[in-house]
């Protein structure tokens, strides 16, 4: 768990954000999110999702950390935003459309479980 912990928190330092700002997003103490950083807790599979949406990042790219691959991304991310392709007037916009994006694929994602689910009765 450890090494989970210091990708996450490699990655959050490289987004700028500090512990209390990251710890907020998901609901937790500060102390708490320490702990998950530290390896002191084992962190479960809705937890990992949890902080990977907020970090913009695939859950096994965090899970196997790879920081040539963050810096292309955050500069693809960089890039498309100074070319005016996606504006939004403030960060907490851009979030919140990126979480309602989520929350409808996971919702389609549930729905093609269930089809799957009757499929393979039949």
């Amino acid at each position: 768990m450890k090494n989970i912990g210091l990708n996450i928190k490699k990655l959050r330092e490289l987004k700028g954000w500090s512990r209390s700002q990251l710890a907020e997003k998901l609901n937790i103490s500060e102390r708490g999110y320490g702990k998950i950083e530290n390896g002191e807790v084992s962190i479960t599979l809705d937890k990992l999702q949890e902080i990977s949406n907020f970090l913009e990042i695939d859950p096994m790219n965090l899970l196997q950390f790879d920081e040539s691959i963050i810096f292309n991304n955050c500069n693809e991310n960089i890039s498309v935003l100074n070319k005016g392709i996606i504006h939004f007037d403030n960060q907490k916009a851009f979030i919140n459309t990126q979480n309602e994006l989520i929350n409808s694929l996971k919702e389609q994602l549930k729905v093609k479980d269930e089809l799957l689910k009757i499929l393979r009765n039949k």
